[in-house]
Protein backbone atom coordinates (compact mmCIF):
# COMPACT_ATOMS: atom_id res chain seq x y z
CA UNK A 1 0.00 0.00 0.00
CA UNK A 2 2.47 2.61 0.78
CA UNK A 3 4.36 1.54 -2.54
CA UNK A 4 1.20 2.36 -4.18
CA UNK A 5 1.22 5.76 -2.44
CA UNK A 6 4.30 6.69 -3.07
CA UNK A 7 4.00 6.01 -7.21
CA UNK A 8 1.13 8.16 -6.70
CA UNK A 9 2.87 11.04 -4.89
CA UNK A 10 5.51 10.76 -7.45
CA UNK A 11 2.88 11.21 -10.17
CA UNK A 12 1.13 14.04 -8.52
CA UNK A 13 5.08 15.45 -8.42
CA UNK A 14 5.07 15.32 -11.74
CA UNK A 15 2.30 17.09 -12.76
CA UNK A 16 2.65 19.96 -10.19
CA UNK A 17 6.07 20.91 -11.65
CA UNK A 18 4.90 20.47 -15.07
CA UNK A 19 2.09 23.02 -13.91
CA UNK A 20 4.73 25.14 -12.82
CA UNK A 21 6.77 25.15 -15.94
CA UNK A 22 3.70 26.36 -18.19
CA UNK A 23 2.85 28.66 -15.93
CA UNK A 24 6.31 30.38 -16.18
CA UNK A 25 6.23 29.67 -19.14
CA UNK A 26 3.28 31.65 -20.21
CA UNK A 27 4.75 34.78 -17.97
CA UNK A 28 7.32 34.77 -20.94
CA UNK A 29 10.15 32.41 -19.87
CA UNK A 30 11.53 30.32 -22.80
CA UNK A 31 10.01 26.87 -22.26
CA UNK A 32 13.47 25.03 -21.32
CA UNK A 33 13.99 27.78 -18.48
CA UNK A 34 10.70 27.36 -17.42
CA UNK A 35 10.71 23.59 -16.99
CA UNK A 36 14.55 23.67 -14.91
CA UNK A 37 13.02 27.17 -13.34
CA UNK A 38 9.79 25.09 -12.06
CA UNK A 39 11.87 21.89 -10.78
CA UNK A 40 14.02 24.10 -9.08
CA UNK A 41 11.50 25.89 -6.95
CA UNK A 42 9.55 22.43 -6.66
CA UNK A 43 12.93 20.72 -4.96
CA UNK A 44 14.80 23.53 -3.64
CA UNK A 45 17.49 22.96 -5.66
CA UNK A 46 19.63 24.17 -8.90
CA UNK A 47 18.38 27.77 -8.55
CA UNK A 48 20.85 30.03 -10.54
CA UNK A 49 21.35 33.48 -10.01
CA UNK A 50 20.70 34.96 -13.08
CA UNK A 51 17.60 33.06 -13.89
CA UNK A 52 15.81 33.70 -10.55
CA UNK A 53 16.37 37.13 -11.03
CA UNK A 54 13.99 36.42 -13.88
CA UNK A 55 11.49 34.79 -10.97
CA UNK A 56 11.78 37.05 -8.01
CA UNK A 57 11.32 40.54 -10.18
CA UNK A 58 8.25 39.36 -11.25
CA UNK A 59 5.11 39.13 -9.28
CA UNK A 60 3.41 36.36 -10.99
CA UNK A 61 6.26 34.37 -11.23
CA UNK A 62 6.98 35.08 -7.80
CA UNK A 63 3.44 33.53 -7.18
CA UNK A 64 3.91 30.55 -8.77
CA UNK A 65 7.22 29.92 -7.38
CA UNK A 66 5.86 30.44 -3.75
CA UNK A 67 3.38 27.75 -4.58
CA UNK A 68 5.96 25.56 -6.42
CA UNK A 69 8.00 26.12 -2.90
CA UNK A 70 5.23 25.37 -0.40
CA UNK A 71 3.96 22.02 -2.22
CA UNK A 72 7.49 20.93 -2.91
CA UNK A 73 8.31 21.11 0.89
CA UNK A 74 4.82 19.29 1.50
CA UNK A 75 5.50 16.72 -1.02
CA UNK A 76 9.02 15.79 -0.31
CA UNK A 77 8.50 15.09 3.92
CA UNK A 78 5.27 13.05 2.58
CA UNK A 79 7.69 10.95 0.35
CA UNK A 80 10.40 10.31 2.94
CA UNK A 81 7.64 9.20 5.68
CA UNK A 82 6.49 6.78 3.13
CA UNK A 83 9.66 5.17 2.52
CA UNK A 84 10.38 5.41 6.16
CA UNK A 85 7.41 3.63 7.07
CA UNK A 86 7.20 1.04 4.30
CA UNK A 87 11.28 0.36 5.66
CA UNK A 88 9.80 -0.59 8.73
CA UNK A 89 6.96 -2.46 8.04
CA UNK A 90 9.17 -4.63 5.80
CA UNK A 91 9.60 -8.12 7.04
CA UNK A 92 12.26 -9.00 4.62
CA UNK A 93 15.61 -7.15 3.55
CA UNK A 94 15.18 -7.55 -0.14
CA UNK A 95 11.35 -5.59 -0.13
CA UNK A 96 13.13 -2.37 0.80
CA UNK A 97 15.48 -2.67 -2.55
CA UNK A 98 12.37 -4.32 -4.75
CA UNK A 99 10.47 -0.88 -3.44
CA UNK A 100 13.30 1.42 -4.20
CA UNK A 101 13.82 -0.40 -7.83
CA UNK A 102 10.03 0.17 -8.52
CA UNK A 103 10.01 3.88 -7.51
CA UNK A 104 13.19 4.81 -9.59
CA UNK A 105 11.16 3.03 -12.52
CA UNK A 106 8.30 5.16 -11.98
CA UNK A 107 10.42 8.08 -11.72
CA UNK A 108 11.78 7.20 -15.04
CA UNK A 109 8.56 6.40 -16.79
CA UNK A 110 6.88 9.19 -15.75
CA UNK A 111 9.32 11.73 -16.91
CA UNK A 112 9.51 10.18 -20.14
CA UNK A 113 5.94 10.42 -20.68
CA UNK A 114 5.72 13.72 -19.85
CA UNK A 115 8.71 14.75 -21.45
CA UNK A 116 8.88 12.57 -24.70
CA UNK A 117 5.05 11.36 -25.73
CA UNK A 118 1.81 12.77 -27.39
CA UNK A 119 0.45 12.15 -23.97
CA UNK A 120 2.68 14.38 -22.37
CA UNK A 121 2.04 16.97 -25.04
CA UNK A 122 -1.60 16.55 -24.22
CA UNK A 123 -1.44 17.36 -21.08
CA UNK A 124 1.25 20.18 -21.19
CA UNK A 125 -1.73 21.98 -24.01
CA UNK A 126 -4.38 20.77 -20.98
CA UNK A 127 -2.62 22.58 -18.19
CA UNK A 128 -2.32 25.74 -20.24
CA UNK A 129 -5.77 25.51 -21.45
CA UNK A 130 -6.77 25.18 -17.74
CA UNK A 131 -4.50 28.15 -16.50
CA UNK A 132 -5.61 30.36 -19.21
CA UNK A 133 -9.34 29.60 -18.20
CA UNK A 134 -9.57 30.05 -14.90
CA UNK A 135 -6.95 33.38 -15.67
CA UNK A 136 -4.43 31.73 -12.83
CA UNK A 137 -2.12 33.06 -15.14
CA UNK A 138 -2.63 35.80 -17.44
CA UNK A 139 -0.51 36.05 -20.76
CA UNK A 140 -0.51 38.58 -23.26
CA UNK A 141 1.52 39.73 -26.14
CA UNK A 142 3.26 43.12 -25.73
CA UNK A 143 5.77 43.37 -23.70
CA UNK A 144 7.84 46.89 -22.71
CA UNK A 145 11.79 45.61 -21.89
CA UNK A 146 12.84 48.63 -21.31
CA UNK A 147 11.53 52.39 -21.71
CA UNK A 148 13.67 56.08 -21.38
CA UNK A 149 12.75 59.54 -20.27
CA UNK A 150 11.64 60.32 -23.55
CA UNK A 151 9.34 58.25 -24.54
CA UNK A 152 11.52 55.51 -26.71
CA UNK A 153 11.68 52.44 -25.76
CA UNK A 154 12.42 48.16 -26.57
CA UNK A 155 9.65 46.08 -26.65
CA UNK A 156 8.51 42.79 -27.38
CA UNK A 157 5.45 41.43 -30.00
CA UNK A 158 4.43 38.21 -30.43
CA UNK A 159 2.38 37.93 -33.65
CA UNK A 160 -0.73 35.77 -34.14
CA UNK A 161 -3.01 36.47 -36.85
CA UNK A 162 -4.76 39.57 -35.46
CA UNK A 163 -1.96 41.32 -34.86
CA UNK A 164 -1.34 44.44 -37.63
CA UNK A 165 1.80 43.45 -38.74
CA UNK A 166 1.46 39.87 -39.50
CA UNK A 167 2.77 39.16 -42.90
CA UNK A 168 3.74 42.81 -43.44
CA UNK A 169 7.76 42.99 -44.19
CA UNK A 170 10.56 44.78 -42.30
CA UNK A 171 10.55 47.54 -44.99
CA UNK A 172 6.38 47.73 -45.25
CA UNK A 173 6.82 48.33 -41.27
CA UNK A 174 9.26 50.97 -41.61
CA UNK A 175 7.14 52.80 -44.25
CA UNK A 176 4.13 53.08 -41.91
CA UNK A 177 5.61 53.77 -38.55
CA UNK A 178 9.12 55.41 -39.99
CA UNK A 179 11.43 55.53 -36.44
CA UNK A 180 10.42 51.72 -36.18
CA UNK A 181 13.43 49.74 -35.86
CA UNK A 182 13.44 45.68 -36.03
CA UNK A 183 16.14 44.32 -33.63
CA UNK A 184 15.43 40.81 -33.79
CA UNK A 185 13.19 38.22 -34.44
CA UNK A 186 12.52 35.08 -32.54
CA UNK A 187 11.58 32.22 -34.64
CA UNK A 188 11.27 28.45 -33.99
CA UNK A 189 13.49 29.23 -30.92
CA UNK A 190 16.39 30.80 -32.94
CA UNK A 191 17.46 34.75 -33.03
CA UNK A 192 17.26 36.50 -36.30
CA UNK A 193 19.44 39.53 -35.19
CA UNK A 194 18.76 43.01 -37.54
CA UNK A 195 17.19 41.11 -40.22
CA UNK A 196 17.13 42.13 -43.68
CA UNK A 197 14.27 44.58 -45.04
CA UNK A 198 12.56 41.86 -47.01
CA UNK A 199 11.99 39.79 -43.94
CA UNK A 200 8.36 39.19 -43.75
CA UNK A 201 6.68 38.54 -40.26
CA UNK A 202 5.36 35.39 -39.76
CA UNK A 203 2.48 33.53 -37.42
CA UNK A 204 3.84 32.86 -33.96
CA UNK A 205 7.01 35.15 -34.54
CA UNK A 206 7.96 37.10 -31.62
CA UNK A 207 9.56 40.52 -32.56
CA UNK A 208 12.03 42.89 -30.52
CA UNK A 209 11.48 46.35 -32.14
CA UNK A 210 12.41 49.89 -30.50
CA UNK A 211 11.29 53.21 -31.27
CA UNK A 212 8.53 55.30 -29.37
CA UNK A 213 6.29 52.69 -27.07
CA UNK A 214 2.86 55.09 -28.11
CA UNK A 215 3.59 55.18 -31.76
CA UNK A 216 3.74 51.40 -31.99
CA UNK A 217 0.69 50.72 -29.40
CA UNK A 218 -1.33 53.44 -32.07
CA UNK A 219 -0.56 52.27 -34.99
CA UNK A 220 0.44 48.49 -34.25
CA UNK A 221 -2.18 48.25 -31.71
CA UNK A 222 -4.75 50.91 -33.53
CA UNK A 223 -5.19 51.96 -29.51
CA UNK A 224 -2.68 52.27 -26.84
CA UNK A 225 -3.89 49.44 -25.10
CA UNK A 226 -6.00 49.73 -21.37
CA UNK A 227 -3.51 47.53 -19.77
CA UNK A 228 -0.34 46.09 -21.12
CA UNK A 229 -0.34 42.54 -21.93
CA UNK A 230 2.09 39.93 -21.10
CA UNK A 231 4.22 38.02 -23.81
CA UNK A 232 3.78 34.23 -24.08
CA UNK A 233 6.63 32.97 -25.24
CA UNK A 234 10.93 34.17 -25.41
CA UNK A 235 11.08 37.46 -23.39
CA UNK A 236 11.34 37.66 -20.29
Amino acid sequence: MNLVFFIVLIMISFIVVRIGGVAFELTGLEWSVSKFQALSCFTATGFTTREAELITKNPQRRRVASYLMILGHAGLVTLIATFANSLHQAKHWHIPLFNLAIMGVSIFIFNLILSHSKLGQKITTGIKKFLLKKEMVKPIYFQELMTTPDGSGIACLEINKKSAIYQKTIAQLKETIPDLNILTIIREGKWYNNPPEDTQILLTDSVILFGKINSIKNKIFKHKPKKTKKLNSVCP
